[in-house]
């Protein structure tokens, strides 16, 4: 089906409206357009396979500089219908779209279970803080150490954390190191985010 058709007053609506008649939010034109290629490129399976793979490089691949979950989301949901797909490929998407319609902004993030240096566990839902910065970082990379070096001098941040006080948190920045040598984490616990 084009993504051009007449609407019931005989207008030919733009993608849209089409990606708002179906329910999803399209924030910026971009997406509009990703949803526009796909629907040209179901006239041929091939171009359709070869405009997802695409899309999921440069949306979904964490190494891309590209990498946009809410420009992802339409495309997702667009591919897990589609029937030029097999059914193997139309799972893994279904399993991406999962993925990506979690912890989004301006939702409540999912709870994990965190351990301090002293050994203590707790959960990110027992933090009693108004906001939560959640930050994953890897001490001694360049990239995780300039990020810091920024959050350190944000003004923001620094104005958010003066409001802390001892009856209220307004901010915790809560450092998380995804990998296992806990002796590496421990030595870098000084460089971290206070």
């Amino acid at each position: 089906m084009s993504p051009y058709w007449p609407d019931r007053y005989g207008s030919a609506p733009s993608p849209v409206h089409r990606a708002k008649r179906a329910g999803w939010e399209v924030w910026e034109e971009s997406g509009c357009s990703l949803l526009h290629t796909l629907h040209r490129a179901e006239a041929d399976t091939s171009v359709f396979v070869y405009f997802v793979s695409l899309m999921e490089k440069y949306l979904y691949d964490p190494n891309s500089p590209f990498r946009n979950e809410e420009q992802y989301i339409p495309v997702l949901k667009e591919v897990t219908a589609s029937s030029l797909l097999a059914e193997k490929e139309r799972l893994r998407y279904r399993s991406q779209l999962v993925m990506t319609l979690k912890n989004r902004v301006g939702q409540k993030a999912n709870n994990i279970t965190c351990t301090l240096a002293s050994g203590e566990s707790f959960s990110l839902w027992d933090l009693r803080s108004q906001y939560v910065l959640l930050l994953f970082s890897h001490p001694g990379w360049p990239a995780c150490e300039a990020v810091t070096r920024r959050l350190e001098s944000s003004p923001a941040l620094n104005r958010a954390l003066a409001m802390n006080s001892p009856t209220r948190t307004m901010l915790t920045i809560l450092t998380v190191y995804p990998d296992s040598d806990s002796e590496e984490w421990k030595a870098h616990l000084p460089d971290l985010p206070k």
